[in-house]
């Protein structure tokens, strides 16, 4: 009741109004101000200081409260000691806990004034010296009062921690002078309020820390009422501030029937980066949502200590009987392009290269970090004249003086980009950029060349050493840029977080790929083997036919796109022209599929909606039966079997714009077969969605924040991607 209470209220519009209305009727409480009821802060020094456990305190139950006349109850609460013999009876602050006995009303007084600034100068009279009429009066007043402070406060706290967690904002602001000067100069409400909604960032931890803990039952009760299995994603990061942190988020069709992707904790990990470990994190997060039997997939970069979680994962929740590993180890499409993308450019061998080019960039060796770029030819001659131009401000102001002067308002004081190893399309982007500004390279470079210093010198002897790139350099450049381009059109298309199952989704994995693989074969025989952009070419397709064949010990793979009302099996009767002998292989695995898949959820859809009439099957025994005796089944069977009938309606022109919405409107004839859809639907192409958890993450832990503890990044984090993912 409470809940919903505060989230119709807006403690910027009803609510002040409401309270200025009720100061001004009643003279008796105007030096009052109001305080929130924020969370008990002894579970935080439990958690840091063991041996000093605070003992518990809770509000008294099934009995009758007395009635409270004095205004110390409206910053305080009534508490006795849990689970003890001692009887006594506390009042409780409610902005900072201190208590105090219940047998005085001055103590309570002294400290709401000396510690939090809160006069209560205007105490009630005796109720014996009142009427009964003004007893009664009295006594709604200070409800009504008491009644507006906890809604409004509350509101309030929720917002501020909203804002706070959204924007990664630092606790301190709460303490911040012209922060709360700003709010002070704005709302004479908030100049109740403000004071004291938190003494110190300490406070708003605990408000952080009590708002996630409601939030986290809500995100528990949206995955109880998901409409299909839950799949997860996860990888492992290490923080600014130097902890090991498992981000894991949620993939699944929520109950209005949308495709959620939701964060579900980004957790510590303890030890090495084992698979067991980061395995153990995962599995004691899906014990928390309590999620175990609804465990779908899991998508996962190629890593090996992956391969080990997985297993891990599932022989602890015991459901090796319902998950094959190779079944629902499922790989993220992302990195698989980008190692392709990696051997396009760097060669076979890309993967040892880039491990000896990471431990030089550790080095900071200047000198060996060119000399490993130029191994890679023309495009290490561009990324060392990027790196130099970039290295320094003058070098940039002056390059920026030569795009200043660009006729062009699109090019005027653009900068070079320069290429990361690690991060996806970085290369592509570093070259675009270049060919766009190759002319003012060439007059920035020239300009090096010929510039003297006063002494006669060479006023950049570093670009003057540097090779010069020649027009065969610039045509090789554009030729890579060109070739390249697919693999950036892909992961872009593949990164969407679309809630109606398109753009980044499963049943576009296998047309990727061999899209990918065609436009690979393509480059390949137009350019030859002996060519550079043709053996690159060929490095990539090795990698891309590598893990494609390894799509095919799954039959989620396939199940996605056949539960595409456009593709169907007309999908593979096109692509798969030249191999149809794959197809009745992958006929035979989604027949496999669905049977398990009705056998385990059969008892949860009443077998006459199996049906898709009203017709009674003839009783046992019956003339009816006697005559159907006989009688091909297999047509009864294409008529009761959801899968069967759902493949010979026609197939759609095109996929509808949401897929899921599609399924619901089907719902109705195919129960069962929608559950499938839903689960099979909602599993990402990719697991970029941790990278996003990351990115937001690395805000949130700047260099004045590195204290911060994994606790409270994750309390942040989750409320941060809650509220934006409207989980509250």
């Amino acid at each position: 009741m409470a809940r919903s209470i505060r989230s119709s209220l807006s403690p910027f519009s009803e609510a002040p109004s409401d309270l200025e209305s009720f100061r001004q009727g009643s003279s008796i409480f105007a030096e009052q101000r109001l305080t929130p009821t924020p969370t008990n802060a002894f579970s935080t020094l439990q958690a840091q200081n063991p041996r000093k456990r605070p003992r518990n305190y809770v509000e008294p139950q099934g009995e009758s409260k007395r009635t409270r006349t004095s205004l110390i109850w409206t910053y305080g609460k009534e508490v006795i000691q849990e689970n003890e013999s001692d009887t006594r009876r506390f009042w409780e602050c409610n902005v900072c806990q201190e208590r105090f006995i219940a047998t005085s009303t001055n103590n309570p007084k002294e400290h709401l004034r000396k510690k939090h600034n809160i006069k209560l100068n205007c105490e009630t009279p005796s109720s014996s010296s009142l009427s009964v009429i003004d007893q009664q009066r009295q006594f709604a007043e200070i409800q009504q009062l008491r009644n507006l402070s906890a809604v409004i406060n509350t509101s309030f706290q929720e917002r501020l921690v909203k804002w706070i967690t959204t924007s990664h904002a630092s606790f301190n602001m709460v303490v911040n002078e012209q922060f709360r000067s700003l709010f002070l100069s704005s709302s004479s409400t908030t100049n109740d309020i403000l004071p004291y909604l938190s003494t110190s960032n300490t406070t708003l931890r605990n408000w952080i820390q009590k708002d996630f803990e409601r939030a986290k039952n809500k995100m528990k009760h949206m995955l109880r009422k998901s409409r299909g299995k839950i799949h997860l994603s996860f990888d492992i990061w290490t923080s600014p501030n130097g902890y090991a942190l498992v981000g894991i988020v949620s993939h699944f069709v929520d109950d209005d029937y949308q495709v959620r992707a939701i964060l579900l904790a980004i957790r510590e990990v303890y030890g090495e980066h084992s698979g067991e470990n980061v395995g153990q994190t995962v599995v004691d997060v899906i014990r928390e949502f309590q999620i175990e039997s609804e465990l779908g997939a899991f998508v996962l970069d190629n890593a090996s200590n992956n391969d080990t979680a997985i297993r891990y994962i599932l022989k602890e929740l015991e459901l090796y009987d319902t998950h094959e590993e190779e079944h629902c180890r499922l790989r993220c499409l992302g990195h698989i392009i980008n190692l392709a993308a990696q051997d396009f450019i760097f060669g076979q061998n890309s993967e040892k290269w880039l491990r000896e080019h990471a431990a030089i960039e550790d080095s900071t060796d200047i000198n060996e970090l060119q000399r490993s770029w130029t191994s890679q030819d023309v495009i290490g001659h561009i990324q060392n004249l990027i790196t130099l131009i970039r290295s320094s401000p003058q070098r940039r102001q002056i390059f920026r003086k030569v795009t200043g002067s660009d006729p062009d308002p699109n090019k005027q004081n653009l900068m070079l980009i320069q290429n990361n190893t690690t991060r996806w399309n970085s290369t592509y982007n570093m070259l675009i950029r270049a060919l766009e500004l190759k002319n003012h390279i060439q007059i920035y470079v020239n300009n090096c060349r010929t510039k003297r210093d006063p002494k006669g010198r060479i006023a950049d002897e570093a670009i003057q050493k540097h090779p010069e790139l020649t027009e065969d350099d610039w045509i090789m450049l554009q030729e890579l840029s060109d070739a390249l381009q697919p693999f950036n059109e892909a992961t872009n298309f593949l990164q969407s977080n679309n809630k109606g199952a398109r753009y980044g989704f499963l049943w576009e994995c296998l047309p990727m790929i061999e899209w990918l693989l065609f436009t690979l074969e393509t480059l390949k025989k137009e350019k030859g083997i002996g060519d550079r952009i043709g053996l690159s070419a060929n490095n990539a397709w090795n990698k891309m036919k590598k893990y494609y064949e390894i799509t095919d010990l799954s039959p989620y793979y396939v199940a996605a796109i056949v539960l595409n009302p456009a593709h169907k099996w007309r999908y593979f009767d096109i692509h798969w022209k030249n191999s149809r002998h794959w197809i009745p292989e992958a006929k035979t695995k989604m027949k496999t599929l669905w049977s398990q898949y009705k056998i385990q959820h059969t008892q949860m859809i009443d077998e006459e909606q199996l049906l898709p009439s009203t017709q009674i099957s003839p009783k046992k025994g019956s003339f009816k039966s006697y005559l159907a005796y006989g009688q091909s089944t297999g047509n009864e069977d294409e008529a009761t079997d959801e899968y069967r009938a759902y493949c010979q309606l026609p197939a759609l022109r095109t996929t509808p714009p949401n897929l899921i919405a599609w399924w619901k409107e089907q719902e109705p004839s195919f129960p069962l077969l929608a559950t499938l859809a839903y689960t099979i639907l909602a599993i990402p192409a990719m697991s970029a969605e941790c990278e996003r958890v990351f990115s937001s993450a690395k805000l949130l832990i700047t260099p004045n924040r590195n204290r911060l503890s994994p606790d409270t990044i994750e309390w942040s984090e989750c409320l941060r991607n809650w509220y934006n993912n409207k989980v509250i």
